[in-house]
């Protein structure tokens, strides 16, 4: 059974010029070289100040993090579309870990940041947002403020994002690389997970009938090296809501995506309040996820962007069965 013949978007490939020239371009060393100046700089300069800076430094220091955030993402933004262009690069994925492990570095300068901005008392905030040069940053305040319950120690969260690009974020590019590899048999031919997955949508029922019992087959191979990873992703994410106290498993993207959790009324102050009352004995406060490139301890983050970084799990469209992590 035939299925329909290719189209032109097959060769369609991104063009990152407007980022590097290539992987070797000497601009991205050069990006991280100044992306990782500035964060020693920054915390040189703020850390343990943040509660005491005027509207006017505040919105300073505001302007020049942005513009060094940009700057620092571009590395991380060619090497993640460079690598998802074909997932069985050696070049594009050593130079994805080098970016992620630079990001790694780099933050670790930066994780006081978040910390201090969640611990600014009431009147910190409300002087901030009410100097018309600041005002635009109550929403942000407003944010780090509500993850403070979540929050774990200085020292903890340094570790944890230095040890980031060897934790979920590993296991979730092996599992996509094993899913990248995978072939199905289809119409005398094979295609990769992603064509095929496509063609369960086809009109014709007969068409999408095997469609499936060809992907099924496929998928069992290398089952077990591929419900590990997933298992360990799964095992990963419960451990880290267990110690900054989350109260469900979907409670840390709620409150990243700022939906479903808290009443649109709550202020922040009573947000960390009701927060602490979940937290099932865990006594100290605790930070929320890490995530890729942001500043400061780590929160969820979109599981299609390079750096950071939700702890996600890979797509459990693509698994079948599990295995015991361990």
């Amino acid at each position: 059974m035939a299925f329909a013949p290719e189209t032109a978007v097959e060769s369609v490939r991104w063009d990152l010029d407007d980022l590097y020239a290539s992987g070797d371009d000497p601009r991205i060393e050069a990006d991280l070289t100044e992306a990782q100046r500035f964060a020693e700089d920054f915390e040189a300069r703020y850390r343990g100040r943040l509660g005491q800076l005027a509207p006017a430094e505040f919105l300073a220091m505001m302007t020049a993090l942005e513009a060094a955030l940009e700057m620092g993402s571009r590395p991380a933004i060619y090497a993640q579309l460079k690598y998802s262009q074909d997932t069985g690069d050696e070049a594009a994925g050593r130079l994805l870990g080098r970016i992620r492990d630079a990001g790694a570095r780099r933050g670790r300068h930066l994780v006081f940041f978040s910390l201090e901005l969640a611990a600014l008392d009431e009147e910190a905030v409300e002087r901030l947002a009410a100097a018309p040069e600041t005002a635009r940053y109550r929403h942000l305040l407003d944010r780090e403020r509500m993850h403070r319950p979540h929050q774990l120690s200085e020292p903890e969260e340094r570790l944890l994002t230095e040890l980031d690009p060897v934790g979920t974020v590993s296991w979730t590019r092996l599992y996509s690389e094993l899913c990248a590899a995978i072939r199905v048999s289809l119409a005398g031919s094979e295609v990769t997970l992603a064509e095929a997955v496509t063609r369960l949508r086809d009109p014709d029922r007969e068409r999408r009938l095997e469609a499936a019992g060809a992907i099924t087959a496929a998928l069992d191979a290398d089952l077990r090296t591929r419900a590990y990873a997933f298992n360990v992703v799964l095992l990963d994410k419960q451990i880290g809501d267990r110690m900054r106290g989350y109260p469900s498993w979907i409670a840390d993207r709620n409150l990243a995506n700022e939906t479903g959790w808290w009443p649109a009324t709550t202020t922040p102050s009573a947000r960390c309040s009701a927060s602490a009352s979940f937290r099932n004995g865990i006594a100290t406060p605790r930070s929320r996820m890490r995530s890729g490139t942001s500043v400061g301890p780590r929160r969820g983050r979109s599981c299609s962007t390079p750096t950071r970084r939700c702890r996600r799990a890979p797509p459990s469209s693509s698994l079948t069965s599990s295995t015991a992590a361990g």
